[in-house]
């Protein structure tokens, strides 16, 4: 069971890269690309903290760790700038 959240958390920082990478736009504005850069930033350090707690975190006996906490935490974050972004590039 342990395994199987796991890999749905990859898969949910797969489809959200995905969908970004599909949609999303350089900006222009300054303050709009630095909110889409750390975003970005965030999004890369969820998968790959999310793929540590997949092989870390049954291997070592536990259900949740760190790595599971910071890397859906940087998920929800990166999504969080890029959607701030998103809406400060509309209103210019």
């Amino acid at each position: 069971m342990a395994l199987t959240s796991r890999h749905i958390y990859i898969l949910a920082a797969a489809l959200i890269n995905l969908v970004l990478g599909s949609h999303a736009g350089a900006a222009t504005a300054r303050g709009v690309t630095r909110g889409q850069w750390v975003g970005s930033v965030l999004l890369a350090l969820s998968a790959v903290l999310l793929i540590a707690a997949f092989v870390y975190e049954p291997v070592a006996g536990r259900y949740a760790t760190a790595l599971s906490r910071y890397g859906i935490s940087s998920l929800f974050l990166g999504a969080i700038f890029h959607v701030g972004a998103g809406l400060r590039a509309g209103h210019s």
